[in-house]
């Protein structure tokens, strides 16, 4: 079981930590997962990752709520995601600054 009071220490850990580079968090839950990308695109200020290119391919995601997290530069990543949805997280992920994932990635 997650326990979501970890998510309250994400943002420190990972200002931190990340030196303003992409940043991935392990989850053990896709619930767990979802919720991790939620508080961070919250609680940090994220930096602009909204490129032309970046901007295309979010259009071509079909998880409404993953791609409102892309516009804060926060993600998900898991089995419940289309491939195609998991296929383009997996290449944008050196443009998003926090990708939260469970074993999902390929």
């Amino acid at each position: 079981m997650h326990d979501r009071s970890l998510n309250n220490q994400l943002p420190l850990l990972i200002k931190t930590n990340s030196d303003d580079r992409p940043t991935m968090v392990f989850c053990n839950t896709r619930k767990a997962t979802e919720e991790a990308a939620e508080h961070i695109a919250t609680h940090m200020q994220l930096k602009n990752v909204l490129t032309p290119e970046f901007e295309e391919l979010r259009r071509k995601v079909a998880n409404k709520k993953l791609a409102m997290l892309l516009s804060n530069g926060s993600a998900f990543h898991h089995a419940g995601l289309t491939s195609e949805d998991r296929r383009l997280i997996e290449q944008m992920f050196s443009d998003v600054i926090h990708l939260c994932a469970n074993f999902s990635i390929d």
